[in-house]
């Protein structure tokens, strides 16, 4: 009984679609479905930006998104965010959406392009942390109408500044 007790369970994990890895591009295609589902901004809710990327963050990014989530729940108002990382605006009308990916042994990146009124190129850094990918840092680049670059944002690094400025004593 035990000996095939232990067979049912190996069959059982290893079909559990639960502990599938998750690969960078799916990581990003999750994160994106509630837009590209309604990609008019009908929704009824807003997706929170921060709370769909927190399970897939690392450490350190993770870190960031939590003294953010810290500061809204303290002052009750916006705090270094003032729109949506994913979307690189606060509402959305997304169109012409692709995405590509380029995966190493520890690392990998995916590219995410659409418009939004405006061109948009979202890059997510992965990392591996103990054999599961996570998004290290998100690079969001806004174009003008002549598809010239018009802003950059670092979402890790942008939040650790902001928030570093922001707990200056005499603040």
């Amino acid at each position: 009984m035990p000996k095939y007790f232990n067979v049912f369970l190996i069959m059982f994990f290893l079909a559990s679609p639960v502990l599938a890895a998750e690969t960078p591009s799916q990581i990003v295609q999750n994160l994106y479905k509630p837009y590209l589902d309604d990609p008019h901004a009908d929704l009824q809710t807003e997706p929170s930006a921060t709370d769909a990327i927190r399970p897939y963050a690392s450490h350190a990014l993770g870190n960031a998104i939590d003294m953010e989530n810290a500061c809204v729940n303290r002052t009750g108002e916006m705090c270094a965010l003032d729109s949506d990382i994913l979307i690189a605006g606060q509402d959305w009308d997304i169109t012409d959406f692709r995405m590509e990916s380029e995966n190493g042994k520890n690392s990998a990146i995916v590219r995410v392009y659409f418009k939004n009124g405006l061109p948009v190129r979202t890059n997510f850094m992965f990392v591996k942390e103990n054999q599961d990918w996570k998004i290290d840092e998100i690079e969001s680049l806004l174009y003008d109408e002549d598809e010239k670059l018009a802003s950059v944002w670092l979402l890790k690094r942008g939040l650790n500044e902001w928030h570093a400025e922001y707990n200056k004593p005499n603040k």
